[in-house]
């Protein structure tokens, strides 16, 4: 019964019938998340608008359609697994849209008693597409931190092993002033004591030879 007829002082009424399940038919349609009933085989029977626009198909589309038509084949045995014991439980599948989009998903089933005994599916499909984005987001982040603090690290051993350099250039140029004045206080005396002797006139040819690979 959908409305009744009144007939009274005022004339003929209608009076439209409110079911109780109608803030439910309206949550439903207005949640964020996609609404779908299946049946046993795996047929839509119904899906909400939300789910359709997911799919980015009309609703006289996706109903009547086979659910796995919009899984990937990787996705297709564990949904067989699902439809055959339909217990409660939540899976995350890769949805495929009418453009080629790809969804990933998080997918709610319940088994949902109807009259005459009939069992259907209940499942409640969840876009994960912004979920997933800020993981990224958050891996690249955490990527170019750790990237920076490696560059960083490198830049401060760079910085270390430059002042190591410039100490050892430093402390080689002192070492080769010291040589060099330690070298050069002995050998004025030994010269000027060289040409003293090469003065001698009664010195022989090989001992002025000698005198001479001396200095």
């Amino acid at each position: 019964v959908d409305s009744l007829v009144v007939s009274g002082p005022q004339g003929d009424q209608v009076f439209s019938l409110k079911g109780a399940e109608q803030p439910y038919r309206i949550f439903v349609e207005q949640m964020l998340e996609g609404a779908v009933t299946l049946a046993e085989d795996g047929t839509i029977l119904y899906c909400n608008r939300r789910f359709s626009e997911m799919m980015q198909s009309r609703l006289e589309k996706v109903i009547g359609a086979h659910i796995q038509s919009f899984l990937g084949e990787e996705d297709h045995n564990e949904l067989a697994a699902i439809l055959a014991n339909p217990a409660a439980r939540k899976m995350r599948f890769r949805l495929a849209a009418a453009d080629g989009t790809v969804i990933p998903a998080q997918m709610s089933f319940s088994q949902l008693p109807m009259e005459d005994g009939v069992k259907a599916i209940c499942v409640v499909v969840t876009d994960l597409t912004e979920q997933e984005e800020r993981r990224e987001l958050a891996t690249a982040l955490q990527n170019l931190r750790e990237a920076q603090t490696l560059l960083e690290r490198r830049n401060e051993e760079l910085v270390a092993a430059r002042s190591e350099a410039e100490a050892a250039n430093e402390a080689k140029d002192k070492f080769l002033a010291a040589l060099s004045h330690e070298l050069r206080t002995p050998r004025t005396p030994v010269l000027l004591t060289i040409s003293e002797i090469e003065d001698d006139n009664s010195l022989s040819a090989q001992t002025r030879k000698d005198l001479t690979i001396v200095r």
